[in-house]
């Protein structure tokens, strides 16, 4: 079965015989419809168009369609936002800005000035204070270290220091909202 609305906001209820019997509980979208049902009820297609720009204390709703040129235009009306639209607004920001300086922390990488670049990620910054404390405490000149290209170095405790320095400054430069 298939389920249309007219141009004139009668409701059809479209049997697969052919049959149309009109009821105000069946509805379909236009775009739903084949092109000869639409044009045996005089259905016109909407046509989505994009919302207007707004001020920042704005927003823009949608408003009923109005017909142009044979074709149902979405129609939009820009009015003043609410409070709580504004701090709706707000609180997505603050996501948005969440997400995408964890995205920005996880990429970080640093280059000491022997030129060897480190991964300045969280979890890189935690293995690197192990690396430094162990070395420290058991005297040990250097570790193996696989840097962001996966080469492999001798790490000693002062590029370890270093690189982890750089992690901390590039991470704490990201860490406050602009």
């Amino acid at each position: 079965m298939t389920y249309i609305v007219a141009h004139n906001g009668i409701y059809s209820h479209h049997a697969a015989t052919g049959n149309v019997i009109w009821d105000a509980t069946h509805t379909c979208p236009a775009d739903k419809l084949t092109p000869d049902e639409a044009a045996l009820f005089g259905v016109f297609p909407l046509v989505e168009v994009d919302p207007p720009p707004c001020g920042p204390d704005e927003t823009v709703v949608p408003e009923d369609p109005a017909m142009v040129d044979g074709q149902w235009l979405q129609q939009w009306a820009v009015r003043d936002a609410t409070a709580e639209e504004m701090e709706q607004r707000a609180l997505e920001a603050r996501e948005r800005f969440k997400a995408e300086r964890a995205a920005a922390v996880q990429a970080l990488t640093v280059t000491t000035a022997a030129g060897n670049t480190f991964d300045g990620d969280e979890i890189s910054q935690g293995r690197m204070v192990r690396a430094i404390v162990a070395l420290q405490a058991t005297g040990t000149p250097f570790v193996v270290w696989v840097l962001a290209d996966n080469t492999t170095i001798q790490a000693t405790a002062a590029e370890l220091t270093e690189a982890l320095a750089l992690a901390g400054a590039a991470q704490a430069a990201l860490w406050v909202a602009p």
